[in-house]
């Protein structure tokens, strides 16, 4: 698991923004994905400006782990949880089987940096990590969404994220969708997407597509969380017909003009980006 460029941006802007406090836990060791003095540019560029004395300065003269990173966000308790230790977690536990009970509530933060992906029982570790996360506590997950085949078993579109914690009563939830420039992600930087689960695009894309979610767990969670339906098919109002763009082409003599169209322009007729969502930058 690691955490590349664009999401340590946006972990920086979360914790910004007081959505981040201890005590962490990780899902696996995090590899940082960056130098040292590549870590410290971005935490200059975000104007950062909460951390002690020293801890930038030590984090680009030492060596560049997840802890040193939560450190120099002033989260001092940081634990990591994988199934042995051989990586340097300092729990030990398997996501496929119900959590240990002395780990219920025991979280501020829950840091999933692409995890869940690799974990077959999907719904028994989400179980997990709600029992694990205290009241008010939240929830981070950085999971592959499209063109990571083979990465680990599953693939997370927005909507499961969304659906998911809505359904089971956490609150301010929060969804970007990340665009790599390139399959390698070199030399160019990664455009960011907000995503409201309201609206339910289909997004396609030849490049990887990332998913960073976030949202906080509340009074109204439940013990024994709820399998959501996919909020798409929830009908709860009456649909909004639609009004074509050029009513023209949509009559007899508009029709050959319109396949005209389609087959010169494609992205007049099918325009990838960006997918009808927000657009809100670079990272």
């Amino acid at each position: 698991m690691g955490l590349s460029k664009p999401v340590l941006r946006l972990l920086i802007r979360e914790a910004s923004a007081a959505r981040l406090r201890g005590p962490v836990l990780t899902l696996g060791r995090q590899s940082i994905d960056c130098s040292g003095r590549t870590l410290t540019k971005l935490f200059a560029e975000e104007g950062w400006r909460q951390q002690a004395p020293g801890k930038l300065k030590d984090l680009k003269a030492g060596e560049v782990t997840d802890t040193a990173f939560f450190h120099s966000l002033n989260i001092e308790s940081v634990s990591a949880l994988d199934r042995d230790l051989a990586e340097g977690a300092t729990i030990c536990a398997d996501l496929n089987t119900p959590i240990p009970e002395n780990l219920h509530g025991k979280f501020a933060t829950i840091i999933d940096g692409g995890t869940l992906e690799h974990v077959f029982d999907v719904p028994q570790t989400l179980q997990s990590i709600a029992s694990m996360l205290a009241e008010d506590g939240r929830v981070v997950h950085i999971s592959p969404v499209n063109s990571w085949v083979n990465h680990g078993f599953y693939q997370f579109s927005p909507t499961f994220f969304w659906d998911f914690y809505g359904a089971n009563g956490f609150n301010d939830l929060r969804c970007l969708l990340v665009e790599q420039a390139s399959c390698l992600g070199f030399g160019e930087r990664s455009r960011c997407y907000e995503y409201v689960g309201k609206s339910h695009p289909l997004i396609t894309s030849k490049n990887r597509l990332l998913v960073f979610f976030s949202a906080r767990k509340s009074a109204a969670t439940p013990a024994k969380v709820l399998r959501p339906l996919q909020s798409y098919y929830v009908k709860t109002e009456a649909p909004t017909p639609s009004v074509p763009r050029f009513p023209f082409l949509d009559r007899p003599l508009g029709r050959p003009l319109k396949r005209l169209l389609k087959a010169w322009f494609p992205r007049l007729a099918w325009p990838r980006r960006p997918w009808g969502l927000t657009f809100l930058g670079y990272l």
